[in-house]
């Protein structure tokens, strides 16, 4: 049995030690395996950016249709069917979320010229893998009071974008006329 290992491996050991004998250049080996991991890096890091500025802009889109539905059309469907489930299971379930539509209309009215104009968005990662988004969106528009600063707070997970959070302030308030006379 000995006998027939040895001249299983005999072979192998003699091209092993001929080949210790060549000589092996290595910088050039050295350098290759620099090169290759450089682009591994590099790529990964471009493919990370670029998906994360497709987050981004998804995430604008939606926070666009989300601040016209809300504040201009008054959309309190929308709102509850978008809205996250920890912000659905508060002690006073669905009335918690549309008393925010109930207050916008009676102190904002009519909203118009909603906009984006800012984001931050921040990246969780959770094991095994899935990456889960939350982040903040402000947003104008003018109302009844004048200009109006909005706010939505916004998650990602795996069914999509949804609203965890509607804000408002009126930044210069201008006088209300009195109804009636």
């Amino acid at each position: 049995m000995i006998l027939i290992g040895a001249f299983c491996f005999a072979p192998s050991v003699h091209f092993f030690a001929v080949r210790q004998k060549e000589n092996i250049r290595w910088f050039e080996n050295v350098a290759v395996v620099f090169v290759l991991l450089f682009f591994s890096v590099a790529s990964t890091f471009l493919g990370v950016n670029v998906f994360r500025a497709s987050v981004e802009r998804d995430a604008r889109r939606y926070a666009e249709e989300a601040l016209h539905r809300l504040f201009v059309e008054d959309d309190t469907v929308f709102l509850l069917e978008e809205a996250t489930a920890l912000w659905k299971n508060n002690p006073y379930g669905n009335l918690r979320i549309t008393q925010v539509m109930t207050q916008k209309y009676i102190r904002l009215g009519y909203v118009e010229n909603t906009r984006v104009t800012g984001m931050a968005l921040r990246s969780f990662y959770e094991f095994p893998a899935t990456v889960r988004y939350s982040g903040i969106v402000d947003g104008e528009g003018f109302a009844r009071c004048g200009q109006v600063l909005l706010r939505l707070e916004i998650h990602r997970s795996v069914d999509g974008w949804r609203i965890n959070g509607v804000w408002w302030q009126c930044l210069n308030t201008r006088g209300v006329p009195e109804a009636g006379g």
